[in-house]
């Protein structure tokens, strides 16, 4: 067991050869673990899962998590320096340029907030720019980074998206007073905008929704 580990989910086969690939090779330059999460919370919403990641994996030091969706760039540094250490969840703001218009304030930002702003009326709102995609993310699973993701966990409605999975996590990060959100540079989670191709020099390209049937193809 090493002293780092890189983690994402792969649940119905969803992980590509592409994919898988780029993140061993990750793993072997960042002298880190990888670990393969097929657990599944909740089927109609599997990336739901990723909030029991830093449970599942807490006997790291640090943890360093990529959606399935994601190709890892083969001059990507090692990117645990980046997490100054325990109850700092470092991420990238969602609110990179494809984001920014009025369907992502309406959906995934607003809409996707909504059940947890319900079930804690009293929380407050982060703002667009500090609104994560937690597509990446990178903590220490701490006690209180736990007691975080399970927090978020139980107010995930029973009928959840994709939508309310980031939703929900942002709402509780934001609020919590031991924990900090630290955002990271693009670089580290570049949301690849709809008829464009992942741009070489960012760490992590992310092929979310549309572009996962592009990232497919290259395992043909």
């Amino acid at each position: 067991m090493k002293y780092n580990c890189l983690a994402t989910l792969n649940i119905g086969q969803f992980l590509t050869q592409h994919s898988r690939g780029s993140f061993l090779a990750a793993c072997e330059r960042w002298n880190c673990d990888f670990s393969e999460v097929r657990a599944v919370i909740k089927p109609e919403c599997p990336s739901c899962s990723k909030y029991i990641v830093p449970e599942l994996l807490c006997g790291y030091y640090k943890i360093l998590f990529v959606d399935a969706d994601t190709v890892i760039s083969n001059h990507a540094p090692s990117p645990f320096d980046l997490c100054p250490g325990e109850n700092v969840l470092c991420a990238v703001s969602d609110y990179q340029e494809p984001n920014q218009c009025k369907p992502w304030m309406e959906g995934p930002y607003a809409a996707g907030m909504s059940a947890a702003l319900t079930l804690r009326p009293r929380f407050k709102v982060p703002p667009p720019e500090q609104f994560f995609n937690n597509g990446v993310w990178m903590c220490c699973p701490s006690s209180d980074m736990r007691a975080l993701f399970r927090s978020a966990l139980e107010c995930l409605p029973e009928q959840c998206c994709l939508w309310t999975e980031q939703g929900t996590i942002n709402v509780f990060a934001h609020n919590s007073d031991r924990i900090k959100v630290c955002l990271i540079p693009e670089t580290w989670n570049h949301i690849i905008p709809q008829d464009c191709a992942a741009v070489p020099e960012f760490y992590i390209n992310h092929y979310g929704g549309w572009a996962h049937t592009l990232l497919r193809s290259y395992d043909v």
